[in-house]
């Protein structure tokens, strides 16, 4: 999650709103809703562990704790 995105949330959107458009709304862009964009079964899935909810403080997502990229934790501890 980018400056980009904190500036969707300036102009009026909501931070699910944001962090669907950052994920699922990325995936259908590039054709691979089917694989991308969510947390399921079959699915490719990274995953970034915050301090905080974004919902309510998307800023959080400028400083994660953890990331998991392809089931191998790559930052944080």
């Amino acid at each position: 999650m980018g400056f980009l995105n904190e500036i969707l949330g300036r102009l009026g959107f909501t931070n699910a709103e944001v962090l669907r458009a950052a994920t699922q709304q990325n995936a259908r862009i590039i054709g691979m809703q089917s694989e991308l964009g969510a947390l399921a079964p079959g699915r490719l899935g990274d995953l970034v562990v915050l301090d905080k909810n974004p919902l309510e403080e998307l800023t959080a997502c400028r400083v994660p704790k953890m990331v998991f990229k392809d089931g191998r934790q790559v930052h944080g501890g």
